[in-house]
């Protein structure tokens, strides 16, 4: 709702336009631009987050994060966020950001959508509008990245975003692990060797491969099934962690993932 009142402020007149919240009415309140202003937060769980049970659980109070991402959509931006990591934001004008956040709001979120749902909506309605890696997609992760949703797009970076689902209820002592890698970056990988890791936390196991990957168009994906098995027959959970290494990656913090999964014996 402050983003679209601001819109329709902003269009309405311009001339009297500005990223306050209730300005013209009585006194302002929240600030888009600098939500600090007001003590509301321009970082997830960042400084002046809040986390009690009031205000819905601060829907009011943590919206400057958002608020905040769309101030950098609209006007762009660089410098440092709060995790201290640069970011570099372009200008998209109010046109191009209203309409990536009206698809967004109309299309992809739900009353129970959280940050990071806003922000893959938002993505999506970036490519929806202007195509995969285009500018407009990367400023719109870009500025979720400034704000402390999600990481950023950079040449090199990948990431484990998933794997085989295991069929719980028929562990046994040679099971395949097979990991999903993504290359995040917006240009294409010409191919180059990373080192694929695993291990199990209880009872312990662990293994490494070096893989050749392929040749990758941006944001392409690849599987990597470990030619080691892994021992689940126990009747317990596992822990699994994976870790990709890449020597040129320039975010290491996607670089491992991890998944919980429990045998269940129904004999």
């Amino acid at each position: 709702s402050d983003i679209f009142g601001n819109v329709i402020e902003h269009y309405a007149d311009p001339s009297r336009s500005s990223w306050l919240i209730n300005e013209q009415a009585f006194s302002p309140f929240r600030n888009m631009k600098n939500p600090g202003q007001y003590g509301h937060p321009a970082f997830y769980k960042g400084n002046q987050w809040y986390n009690g049970t009031g205000d819905n659980g601060g829907v009011h109070i943590n919206s400057g994060v958002q608020n905040r991402w769309f101030t950098l959509l609209v006007e762009g931006g660089s410098g440092t966020n709060e995790n201290g990591e640069p970011y570099n934001v372009t200008s998209l004008g109010y046109e191009t950001a209203t309409k990536i956040a009206y698809r967004n709001l109309n299309t992809y979120l739900t009353p129970t959508s959280q940050h990071m749902d806003a922000r893959e909506g938002a993505i999506q309605a970036a490519i929806d509008l202007h195509g995969e890696c285009s500018a407009e997609f990367e400023d719109v992760v870009s500025a979720w990245h400034a704000v402390g949703v999600g990481q950023p797009i950079l040449p090199g970076d990948f990431g484990i975003i998933g794997y085989d689902v295991f069929e719980p209820c028929d562990l046994g002592a040679d099971e395949e692990l097979t990991i999903r890698v993504k290359y995040f970056g917006c240009d294409s990988f010409p191919g180059g060797n990373v080192l694929l890791l695993y291990n199990i936390e209880e009872p312990f196991a662990a293994g490494f491969e070096a893989v050749t990957v392929p040749p990758l168009a941006p944001l392409g994906t690849f599987d990597h099934t470990f030619s080691k098995k892994l021992d689940l027959q126990l009747n317990q959970s596992y822990k699994i962690n994976s870790e990709i290494i890449f020597n040129d990656d320039p975010y290491p913090s996607n670089d491992s993932s991890a998944i919980i999964i429990t045998y269940n014996s129904y004999n």
